[in-house]
């Protein structure tokens, strides 16, 4: 008992002074009697100065954002490749030879600036299936602003190089069924033939994405093929024709147009039905973006009780270009697109506008007008409220009948 107070003791000193009595710790090995032994000191990480850490980040920052703005321009510029934009229109000859495959004249393609990226010119191929048809052994006639489409199109088709081309310009407002019309006239393809690719097919491009898809829209693509002047092969492919039309609109619509779109609230597709309804209503000239106003004064002032935009030509439409190719009535599709129904811009677009009607859509006047009409002279007549338009509608209406005299008065030419 006395032994264990004598250790207690000599701890508690130790806990005190951190050493053991002299006398105690005398002639024997020195050693810690603690009852809790310190952990021996940390050794201090090395760590780099804050100079050298901030400038490894910044390199790291500059290296990411190096490599997503290169892969960004590799995307938009395999997407300008891909759909012939901001490309030379160049006609260049390339000799496919019998037994030649994708593999083997890729890189003749490269070299001729028909195509910028082999690789993604392969991909587009195997994603279409075009590398398992067989080139045809020719001279074919390429241009550097060919879509990936129109290139594949034309290495699998049997068209000779002998074979004829024709020329054909097509108006503004023209239908999509006078469209096709205009192309069987011509040689270039089959009308429904035609009409049948642009419903069915798909031409890998975003504008397909953009348009809405509705039981009651008549035709998918109507309003989208862009009034040119285009050459064709006689015979050419159907999918290859509207191809050609469809990347025309799209090079057409820029940057501008979208942003305004965007700064009016207006989808693609209401901007091109209500384009096509000014080019329908005026055919062109100044008056378009007049025209244009009274549409725009309807649409956004809905306390004015004018929701409706009450345009013949959208009855035209119905009438003419809907009805006639349906085995059975359709009231509600009918309805979707007769704007004295119909609240607001109609289901889809009524035939194929021209820049100026895209833009008199976009850039409307700044007026109090909602309502229009013409005279058989061609005259436009604009009013804020009913009254002013029934007293219009008076005016044209004495010009029609002068002109009607006029036309009676004068006597039939006869043939010699």
């Amino acid at each position: 008992m006395e032994k264990r107070d004598e250790i207690d003791a000599i701890l508690n000193q130790l806990d005190q002074t951190g050493s053991v009595p002299a006398e105690k710790s005398a002639g024997t090995p020195q050693r810690r009697l603690s009852r809790t032994q310190a952990p021996p000191p940390k050794k201090k990480r090395w760590r780099a100065p804050f100079i050298v850490r901030f400038l490894y980040t910044i390199a790291a920052v500059a290296i990411i954002i190096g490599i997503s703005f290169a892969l960004a321009v590799f995307l938009v510029d395999s997407g300008y490749d891909l759909m012939g934009l901001n490309q030379e229109d160049e006609q260049i000859m390339l000799e496919v030879k019998a037994g030649d495959t994708l593999d083997d004249i890729v890189d003749q393609l490269e070299a001729a600036g028909v195509i910028k990226s082999p690789f993604v010119f392969k991909l587009f191929a195997k994603f279409r299936h075009a590398d398992e048809n067989p080139l045809v052994a020719r001279d074919h006639t390429l241009n550097k602003n060919m879509s990936y489409d129109m290139i594949l199109d034309d290495l699998v088709s049997d068209i000779s190089e002998e074979a004829s081309t024709v020329e054909i310009t097509f108006r503004e407002g023209l239908t999509l069924d006078e469209i096709a019309a205009m192309l069987e006239e011509n040689g270039v393809c089959k009308a429904v033939a035609f009409k049948e690719a642009l419903e069915t097919e798909d031409f890998a491009m975003e504008l397909e994405d953009t348009i809405p898809e509705s039981n009651l829209r008549f035709t998918r693509f109507e309003g989208y093929i862009f009034p040119d002047t285009y050459t064709f092969y006689v015979g050419e492919k159907p999918k290859s024709v509207a191809n050609r039309f469809l990347t025309n609109f799209v090079s057409r619509i820029n940057s501008e147009l979208f942003s305004k779109m965007e700064e009016m609230g207006m989808t693609l597709d209401e901007t091109i039905t209500l384009a096509s309804m000014i080019q329908a209503e005026v055919g062109g000239g100044p008056e378009m973006t007049h025209v244009s106003s009274v549409f725009h004064n309807r649409l956004n002032n809905p306390e004015a009780g004018l929701t409706q935009l009450q345009s013949d030509v959208t009855v035209l439409y119905v009438n003419e270009h809907i009805a006639p190719h349906l085995s059975a009535d359709n009231q509600a599709m009918y309805d979707a697109y007769n704007t004295y129904v119909c609240e607001g811009i109609p289901v889809g677009p009524i035939c194929n506008p021209g820049l100026d009607a895209i833009k008199a859509a976009l850039y409307p006047d700044a007026t109090y007008d909602y309502y229009f009409l013409t005279d058989n002279a061609g005259t436009f007549y604009y009013a804020q409220n009913f009254e002013g338009h029934s007293y219009n509608l008076a005016l044209a209406e004495q010009v029609n009948n002068q002109l009607a005299e006029q036309s009676s008065s004068q006597p039939e030419s006869s043939n010699p």
